[in-house]
């Protein structure tokens, strides 16, 4: 708590003698001050917004009283662009919705900042949505690997990547952004999903029986989101007002990798929720070769 005192006595002196500068429109704690998560060697990371100008530096590392302050510059203009392009960034969405108004002169701004704060509950599904993807991906090259190498060591590389994905799923469903220690945070929301994903799997040798059996769990773990996700799958039929979407129309909606929405959707066609077909494309407009293209069938009536 005393040190935790100590940097905010410091921070207050920065933000009260930088703020003088008019040009100055907004300050912002990020980081481990925010998240209360520091020690002795930690500096204070934050965002400073500008005035619209040609800024030339956008990240400064700077000392102020014996502390390393890590200042990131936005222009005004820029971190408006920043707030409204994030869907398809989880990480810097997280940087730029948890944080801590330290001083503003600039009230329209505020509210801006104040909206990505509530994030939308289409942006967690979305979430869910590209987590299943990969943990689908995952549990491809995991058989693959058992079934043609019986090769165990390479197959928890995969189980333990798969817990990073497993921590974005667990956090979205928890309508939560990442903190500092994400991977924490979702040990405490799921401690038996990942005392095998993340524990076991980097300090104990698998059999291939483990390895099966775990691909089960991952595959029952998936299962019961199967409500959650098929919500903004149907809701984009019936927005697009279309019942067949090609693959590449839905992987651009939900910003996925292709091979991974694919997946995505085969485990939706599984599940009876849509039902794989194929639409004729020409690969050149002036071309007389025709190849039929992976689409997706939902009856919006």
């Amino acid at each position: 708590m005393e040190l935790q005192k100590k940097y905010r006595n410091i921070l207050n002196d920065f933000v009260n003698e930088s703020s003088v500068d008019k040009n100055i429109l907004t300050i912002i704690l990020t980081g481990g001050l925010y998240h209360k998560y520091i020690n002795e060697n930690s500096d204070i990371n934050l965002i400073i917004v500008v005035q619209d100008d040609k800024v030339k530096n956008y990240d400064y590392t700077c000392i102020y009283q014996d502390i390393i302050f890590d200042i990131v510059v936005f222009s005004r203009t820029q971190i408006i662009q920043n707030l409204t392009n994030q869907t398809g960034d989880y990480y810097r969405y997280s940087y730029l919705s948890d944080n801590e108004i330290l001083f503003s002169r600039d009230e329209s701004l505020n509210e801006i900042l104040n909206q990505v704060r509530t994030v939308k509950q289409d942006y967690f599904d979305k979430l869910i949505i590209s987590g299943i993807s990969e943990i689908l991906f995952y549990i491809r090259e995991i058989k693959k690997c058992l079934d043609l190498k019986k090769d165990t060591l390479y197959t928890q590389y995969f189980f333990v990547k798969a817990a990073e994905t497993l921590t974005r799923i667990e956090h979205a469903a928890d309508k939560k952004t990442f903190g500092l220690t994400p991977l924490a945070d979702a040990y405490k929301l799921n401690s038996d999903l990942f005392e095998i994903f993340y524990k076991e799997a980097l300090t104990e040798e698998w059999t291939v029986e483990k390895c099966y059996k775990s691909i089960d769990i991952l595959n029952k773990y998936i299962d019961k989101y199967v409500d959650i996700v098929q919500k903004p799958i149907v809701r984009l039929f019936k927005i697009m007002n279309k019942e067949i979407l090609t693959l590449g129309e839905i992987a651009r909606q939900f910003q996925t990798f292709p091979p991974f929405i694919l997946l995505f959707c085969q485990w939706l066609t599984e599940k009876g929720i849509i039902a794989q077909v194929t639409l004729p494309v020409e690969l050149s407009k002036k071309g007389n070769f025709e190849i039929e293209q992976i689409a997706y069938f939902y009856n919006i009536l």
